[in-house]
Parts: structure tokens; sequence; C-alpha cells
């Protein structure tokens, strides 16, 4: 239990490690679009003609992961070693942190008695349920060729519409306590992280993963930088917030929503995971809804859950803080790792807070 939280929601261990806070984002969206070809000028990607079925999409993926993985370890090799340049290798904290002092190296030095280089991964859901589409319409139902599928992509699915709704309406998504979807999102997870454990950081330890988009809201950014995807997702659209579900993919429910996000390896996400939870505020007017939400929150952690974190806002009191942000000047809501008041965000990241889905008990 000793234990701290740095910067949002980032594990560190008290007084012995080097953990950092955020060392960078990974765009998972963006990787699969890589491996079909649709990001050319990015890195390499498959020739999909040579793809017949899902276990060569999923190499193709994995390659594209490892030579993401090469890319965020030069960058991190480049950075430390300028951080551990500077004088000292931050004087004060390497007085206080286990033994750096014992090795004569300092905090940013590698002195530190643990040390690890911290990636989030954002759009876990969105690749998840991406893989999850073309695995029942492609190689399973036959009701496209994987080609025809990439040119609807290109098109931002237009012309494609029927398709589009096919997809976000009736295929399974992660956050409905689906186990092929679950599967498919803890997959991506035991993945990524044994790509990233190929290689070892500057100050040595190893490379782990969180979930975090933190105060850059990089699933917002990533999102405007990131074209159609096979989850039914437009052009420019943000990306999963969370370690949770898609925005407005999860429909059967708060439980079923927590049941998918305790399948997976929580053990494999110690920089940080954050989970939004939208309830409805009325469930806290009464000692029964105060008792449910208790349980709630007692059940998601014996379950195996790590962190989550509720907006008791309803969409109506969104929707009426945009047309009346004089009225609303105090209205708090929880965006990534953090709160803001919800009239002080910019347009595209309020939109994403009010199609999140609203949830009762």
């Amino acid at each position: 239990r000793d234990f701290t939280l740095s910067g949002c929601h980032e594990v560190i261990i008290t007084g012995k490690a080097q953990m950092g806070s955020v060392e960078g984002f990974l765009n998972m969206p963006k990787m699969l679009r890589m491996a079909l070809g649709l990001e050319p000028r990015l890195g390499p990607g498959a020739d999909i003609t040579t793809i017949g079925g899902f276990e060569a999409l999923w190499k193709a993926l994995v390659d594209v992961m490892d030579w993401v993985a090469a890319k965020a370890h030069e960058f991190s090799l480049e950075r430390d070693r300028r951080e551990a340049e500077r004088p000292g290798g931050h004087l004060a904290a390497s007085l206080v942190v286990n033994d750096c002092i014992e090795k004569c190296q300092g905090y940013t030095q590698g002195g530190a008695r643990y040390n690890f280089c911290n990636w989030d991964a954002i759009g876990i859901a969105n690749l998840a349920d991406s893989l999850v589409a073309i695995r029942k319409l492609v190689f399973e139902g036959r009701a496209l060729t994987l080609a025809a599928l990439v040119e609807a992509l290109r098109a931002n699915w237009d012309g494609h519409e029927p398709l589009r709704k096919r997809i976000v309406n009736q295929l399974p998504h992660f956050g409905n306590d689906d186990d092929s979807a679950d599967a498919v999102a803890t997959q991506i997870v035991e993945t990524l992280d044994q790509v990233l454990k190929r290689r070892t950081p500057f100050r040595g330890g190893h490379y782990t993963l969180g979930t975090l988009a933190g105060g850059e809201n990089m699933h917002i950014e990533f999102g405007r930088l990131t074209g159609a995807t096979p989850d039914g997702r437009r052009d420019g659209e943000p990306l999963a917030d969370t370690i949770g579900p898609a925005q407005g993919r999860d429909r059967r429910g708060i439980t079923a929503m927590l049941n998918s996000v305790a399948k997976l390896p929580h053990r494999l996400l110690p920089t940080s995971t954050t989970l939004n939870v939208k309830l409805d505020p009325k469930l806290l007017a009464s000692e029964d809804g105060v008792e449910k939400v208790a349980a709630l929150i007692q059940s998601h952690f014996l379950s195996g859950g790590q962190q989550f974190q509720f907006n008791l806002v309803t969409r109506e009191m969104l929707l009426e803080a945009k047309r009346c942000p004089e009225k609303y000047g105090n209205l708090m809501v929880r965006v990534a790792g953090y709160s803001a008041p919800f009239t002080s965000l910019w347009e595209d990241l309020q939109e994403e807070i009010i199609a999140r889905t609203g949830h009762g008990l």
C-alpha cells in the first residue's frame, strides 16, 4: 500500500521510484489504419490482398505495434538522455529517493530503486470494436471484402451509411459485457505490453502502460488526426475518452460496462487507468440511491477494476449549459484525469462529454 499518485492518476512507489508521469501517448486506432495501408506517409502497412483471415490481419497489426514501439523507444531514449545530462540529475529528488545516493546516480540517471517509463494507449475500445467489426463482417459473415471496407474508410463512410449504421447498432462493442468483444480488448492490452517490453528504457526498468488521455485531452487531439475507422467512427471524431467504451456504444447498462472494464488485465496497466461514468444526479437524492452507488463502487473494485470517477450530470443539463453558459459557471465535470468547469471547455470537448452514455441504476 506504499504508493501515491502523480499528475492525474499515475501510480508511483513513494520515495523509491522514478516512474515519470505520462511519457507519451499511443494512438491505437491509427495503428490499424496503418496496417490496412491507409496511412502510407506514417509507416509500413500490409498489402491487404494478402490478408486472407483474421489471424493475418492481427499479425499485420502487431507488426505495426512493434514499429510504433520502436519509434516511441527512440524518442524516449533521446529525451531521457537529455534529462540525465543536466547537472545533478534532479538533485532535490535524488536526495530523498531511495538508492540514488548509494548508487551515486541522480533521479533522472537511473539512480532510483525502481525505474519505469510510462506510455498511455488511447482508443483501445475503438481498436477493439474495429477488429470485431472486421472479423464479423469480412472474415465470418463474408458480407463484404476487406478491400471494400477499406474503400468505405477512404470515403469517410460517404455512400456507405447503411453499413456504418449496421456496425454501430448491430455488432458487439466493448463495454456491454460481451465476451467476444472484451476478449479482443484484452488481447490488445496484453500484446502491446509484450511489444513494449522488448525494449529497455534509458534509466533501466521497463515500459509500462496506462490509458489516461491526460490534460492534453489526447482522445480529442488524436481523434482530429485520425481518419475513419472500422467501428463506424468518422474522420476527426474523438476516440474513446478513457479505458471504458467508445462514446455511446455501451447500451446494456452500467453493470455490463463495468464488467467489461474489469475483465481487462489491469496488472498490465500500472501507469494509470481512468474510467468516466456519467450518472443521473437524482441517484444521490435518497439514502437508497447513495447506498446503490456505494455498492457499485465496491463491486467494481472487488471485480478487479482499478479506478473510476463520476460525472453526476444529465445530457439535458449539459445542453442547457452550452446554451446558457452564464448560468452554469460552477458546473464541474470530469474530463480525463482532471476536472474543469464545463463552460470553460472548447466546443468539441463539450460535445464529446455530452456524447458519453448516461447511466441510472
